[in-house]
């Protein structure tokens, strides 16, 4: 499983909505990134051999994907 905060998402968005501009391609809404983004980081960490990424991606999520997080199940009880 894959978390991430909606800051981080919105960071991704602007990432690919300055990509596509520097590359007079159309913007994307932020909720088709999402949906996309999912899907390509599922795909991943699936195993997918190829994955044509049809949205950019920050460098950093990729390098960040093996990252645990670790929860005080405490602080989420009380």
């Amino acid at each position: 499983m894959i978390l991430y905060t909606d800051e981080q998402l919105d960071e991704c968005w602007l990432f690919d909505c300055q990509k596509r501009k520097d590359q007079s391609r159309e913007k994307i809404s932020r909720g088709q990134y999402e949906r996309l983004f999912m899907h390509h980081l599922e795909n991943i960490l699936a195993g997918t051999k190829l994955v044509r990424l049809d949205i950019y991606i920050p460098k950093w999520v990729f390098e960040t994907i093996d990252e645990e997080i670790l929860v005080n199940v405490q602080d989420t009880i009380n």
